[in-house]
Order: C-alpha cells, then sequence, then structure tokens
C-alpha cells in the first residue's frame, strides 16, 4: 500500500470516528466550563441558542416600557400614540478553531485500524483541553481593555477575534463611548447593567449587598432575579463563611448543578475561576489575574441573556484531510459563536468585596 493510499484511508475511517465522538466531546466540554453547563441545563431564556446565516446577529433589546396605557369609561379616548419601545442590536459571530495533526511517523507508529483509531481520540482530549480552556477565558473574563479615552485598563474587552466576554457585557462604569451590542451605554441609559461597588466591613454587610445588588437587577415588570452568579474563589468562600452556621435554610444539595454551589434566594452562585479582577473602585486598572481583596461576582439573569452558537459550528469536528506539503493529516474544532444580552440592566456586577472580611 502507498503512502497516499495509507492516508486516504486512514482520513475516512478517522472522519467516521469523528462522528462519533461528538456527542462526548459537548459533554466533556459542558462540565469543564461551568458557565456553559449552567447556559446547558439551567438557563432560563433559551441558554444556548443555535441559529445559522448572516454576517451578524440581529436582535432585539427592550428599550423602555409601551405607555399607551390609560384607565378609562365608557366612551372615553384611548392613547393612540406611537412608541419605540424596541431597539434592535447587532452582534458579529466570532470564530474559534483547534487544529489537530497526525503526521505520517505516527501513523506509521500506529499502524493498524485499531492503533490509529485509539491514538486520534487521546490528539482530540488534548486539543479539546486546549480549546475549552480558551474559550472558557474569552467566554467569561476576556482582555483588558487598552484603547478608549480615559478608559484604558479599565475594562474588560474582547479582542478583534475572540467570543464576546461577559466582562465586557457586564462593565463597572459607564462614561465612555462603548458600542456594546452597537448601542452606546454612555448615552443610552438603559442599556446599562447594575453596579455595586462594595463598602461591606463585615459578614452582615457582604450578605446585605448581595440581596441589595439582586432586587436592583430584579426591579421591572418581568418580575424575574439573576438566576446565576459567577464569582472569584474568594467570593464564593465568603458566602460559604457567611452562611455557615445556618447551612439547614441554604439550599446547597442540588443534583442538578454539576458544579460545587452555593444557592441564596433565586440566585446559584458557582466559582469560577475565570471571573476577572475589576478593582476596588471605578477608577481602577482590571487585572486578570484576581486578587484576594478584590473579590466580585457576576450575576446573570439568563432570561435575558443566550449565547448564540451557529448550528454548524459548536465544537464540530471536520473532516480528516491530506495536507498538500506535508505528509500529514489534519482536522480541526470549530466553534463560530457571540453572546447576546436583550436586557443588560438585568444583569449586574458586584466588585471590589474585601476577601478577609470576618464576621
Amino acid at each position: 500500500m502507498s503512502v497516499t493510499s495509507l492516508l486516504r484511508q486512514y482520513t475516512t475511517a478517522l472522519t467516521l470516528t469523528n462522528d462519533a465522538m461528538y456527542p462526548g466531546i459537548i459533554d466533556q466540554v459542558h462540565r469543564e466550563v461551568p458557565y456553559l453547563w449552567w447556559m446547558a441545563n439551567r438557563a432560563r431564556g433559551g441558554g444556548i441558542m443555535f441559529e445559522n446565516g448572516g454576517t451578524k446577529l440581529k436582535f432585539d433589546i427592550i428599550n423602555s416600557q409601551n405607555t399607551n396605557r390609560k384607565a378609562y369609561y365608557g366612551a372615553d379616548t384611548l392613547n393612540p400614540t406611537a412608541t419605540e419601545e424596541i431597539t434592535a442590536g447587532f452582534e458579529v459571530w466570532r470564530s474559534n478553531a483547534q487544529m489537530i495533526m497526525l503526521h505520517l511517523d505516527e501513523i506509521l507508529e500506529n499502524y493498524g485500524e485499531q492503533g490509529i483509531v485509539k491514538l486520534a481520540p487521546a490528539k482530540y482530549q488534548v486539543g479539546l483541553m486546549s480549546l475549552y480552556n480558551d474559550v472558557h477565558r474569552q467566554l467569561v473574563k476576556g482582555v483588558v481593555g487598552t484603547t478608549g479615552t480615559g478608559t484604558a485598563n479599565r475594562r474588560f474587552q474582547a479582542d478583534d477575534k475572540e467570543l464576546l466576554p461577559l466582562g465586557f457585557l457586564i462593565q463597572k462604569e459607564f462614561n465612555n463611548a462603548d458600542l456594546v451590542h452597537e448601542i452606546n451605554q454612555s448615552t443610552e441609559t438603559y442599556h446599562r447593567n447594575q453596579v455595586f461597588l462594595s463598602g461591606a466591613v463585615n459578614w452582615a454587610g457582604f450578605r446585605k449587598e448581595m440581596r441589595n445588588v439582586t432586587h436592583l437587577a430584579s426591579f421591572g415588570s418581568t418580575n424575574d432575579a439573576p438566576d446565576l452568579g459567577l464569582c472569584t474563589q474568594e467570593y464564593y468562600e465568603l458566602i460559604e463563611a457567611s452562611v455557615d452556621d445556618r447551612r439547614r435554610y441554604v439550599n446547597e444539595v442540588d443534583a442538578d448543578v454539576a458544579f460545587e454551589h452555593v444557592k441564596l434566594g433565586p440566585t446559584t452562585y458557582i466559582m469560577d475561576y475565570q471571573v476577572p479582577d475589576f478593582g476596588d473602585n471605578a477608577g481602577d486598572t482590571v487585572s486578570l489575574t484576581t486578587a484576594a481583596a478584590r473579590a466580585a461576582c457576576i450575576g446573570l439573569n439568563t432570561n435575558w441573556m443566550q449565547l448564540v452558537v451557529h448550528e454548524m459550528a459548536y465544537f464540530t469536528p471536520t473532516p480528516w484531510v491530506e495536507a498538500i506539503n506535508q505528509t500529514a493529516i489534519f482536522s480541526k474544532i470549530i466553534l463560530k459563536a457571540s453572546h447576546r444580552c436583550t436586557q443588560r440592566r438585568k444583569q449586574y456586577l458586584h466588585y471590589g468585596v474585601d476577601g478577609a472580611i470576618a464576621a
């Protein structure tokens, strides 16, 4: 058998193996990334939603109430005034790819159907670990902002191609001209998340702040509250310590939640090491490395937050193909997705919490 025939044979066999592995790839990604697990299994507003086509996502953002309500009697005239309570939001697709390669020496050393079929999943496993670690960072943290008048290093953002992060959708200040879903948050006040800079000096003050910011994000006719709190290790440990003497009042046993968690009121809090450091005040430099004294929590109401994924590219393995200029075959894991937040005011940031406070 020639080398060319061998490569053709294995590209066909391994492509079939890819198809069989795909459900396991999705399960593994969900198990490893708390935010993706929640969006896939517990989110209330669609969570991970599959769409196709288009150069941009277009969706509706609620900017005000319909004011055409009126108490009336008999033949009173009703209010027919035109209202514009919906604004269009737009977001571009963002793509990621993880390359998997088998070169000829590896193929020959594992010659035989069983050998190569065992090698390919192992290669995929290593590639997948690299991909979901970076996708986790992109989805939650992003990169430190380095552009914008007066805002450099004071917020998070995506780079030109990475996934739009929660660290950008949930900000700590709004006096910049960031276009969030192509809407200027500095002038459009409805398009801002809730933000609470901590001043707590003990556990009682910390729990009061938690309740307060949750209520701020709950106001409105939809009468719903944040259901997920992604928090730093220090924030999570403060919650545990502050309720340790009253655990019988806390629903911590939930078989549906795959990660260590605490549920207080409407919100389930999950520790996520990718939640970034927002600093101690609005003017502070933000950091990709969390400091113990700067605990933070991103509170999400998933009725109004979705991760939109292209139906043909959700950690999808591509067929194996032979390289033109190498004796090697390649496959890729592809992700094409973007965030969509239709009510930012239903989301919150609680930051600058002193991780060393005590009772």
